[in-house]
């Protein structure tokens, strides 16, 4: 049943993105680190804007989570999957969420990235 309604948020969160066409050149994740309240999303929300990044909010997960009665611990669940699929079509990411935390710095390490080339992880 989890599963289900996991699947069902991460679409929801899929069709809420803005998603443009893929841009051409190379193909990277954007990915701050910070502690909570550090100003990631003032940076990240306007810098994905002006690239043309999708950004994909580990806030707005957690809201969707909640609204569906779906405890935290889903959200890489969600979150993961949605990232190796838009880096797979190649979009360029901006990651609005702690980079720096235990498991997004091993997803990005461990090829997470699908096609993309590089990660910029701004400190």
């Amino acid at each position: 049943m989890h599963g289900e309604l996991v699947a069902s948020a991460r679409d929801a969160y899929r069709t809420s993105l803005q998603v443009g066409p893929v841009q051409t050149g190379r193909q990277f994740f954007l990915c701050p680190v910070g502690l909570v309240g550090a100003g990631k999303t003032t940076v990240i929300k306007p810098l994905s804007e002006r690239l043309s990044l999708v950004r994909i909010s580990h806030d707005e997960v957690r809201q969707m989570l909640k609204a569906r009665g779906l405890g935290y611990q889903f959200l890489m669940d969600i979150v993961q999957p949605l990232a190796r699929e838009l880096a797979g079509e190649g979009y360029r990411i901006a990651f609005d969420a702690d980079c720096g935390n235990p498991q997004t710095k091993n997803f990005r390490e461990s090829g997470g990235r699908g096609r993309s080339e590089s990660v910029l992880a701004p400190y």
